[in-house]
């Protein structure tokens, strides 16, 4: 999937097939040091559920979506911009990007755990079919003789199969395989 954005409005961007409404995660910035990876934001206060401590956002750079971890938001400030994705950081300090910040999981997830805690309101977003998607900065070192083992990224996607009617949890179809901190990661919905 490799939306492009395709028409900007007063009240919302139209980012391939989703509409994201300005007033949620999405926010345009101009750079205010880019070796430093520091986005200033035109209005933090649209900014729905972030976590001022950390996570994940997207960025579309020539038709490709990548992804970006920050380490915090003062003010109207995001800090500490590095790739995930080669290139991210990059594409989120040029002026004038649109930049996408992942929601943040309310409950870090564990190994093994099969459902994802949220704030209320997003949960209800999701449907049964849905895909939830954890795209996490952390990589994953593989257990090996090796000199310089192998690392992964933490990235997990699983299918929805419940969204009670009340609370703030999703459950999904497998037990996820990594732990996720709270800090560390951002959930997208994926529906096909």
């Amino acid at each position: 999937l490799k939306p492009v954005a395709t028409a900007i409005g007063s009240a919302a961007l139209r980012y391939g097939p989703k509409l994201w409404k300005y007033g949620k995660n999405l926010f345009i910035g101009t750079a205010a040091d880019a070796g430093a990876g520091n986005v200033v934001m035109q209005d933090k206060t649209v900014l729905k559920h972030i976590n001022e401590n950390g996570g994940v956002l997207k960025v579309n750079s020539n038709g490709t979506t990548l992804y970006a971890s920050y380490t915090g938001i003062s003010s109207q400030n995001l800090s500490g911009i590095a790739d995930i994705d080669s290139g991210a950081k990059t594409a989120a300090v040029a002026a004038n990007k649109c930049i996408v910040l992942l929601a943040p999981i309310t409950e870090a997830v564990s190994i093994g755990d099969t459902r994802v805690r949220m704030h209320t309101d997003l949960r209800g977003s999701f449907q049964v079919g849905d895909y939830i998607q954890i795209i996490d900065k952390d990589p994953h070192t593989i257990p090996s003789q090796d000199d310089t083992p192998a690392t992964i990224p933490k990235h997990e996607i699983r299918r929805v199969i419940a969204v009670p009617g009340s609370g703030d949890y999703i459950y999904v179809d497998e037990p996820f395989l990594f732990n996720h901190a709270i800090n560390s990661c951002g959930i997208d919905r994926l529906s096909y």
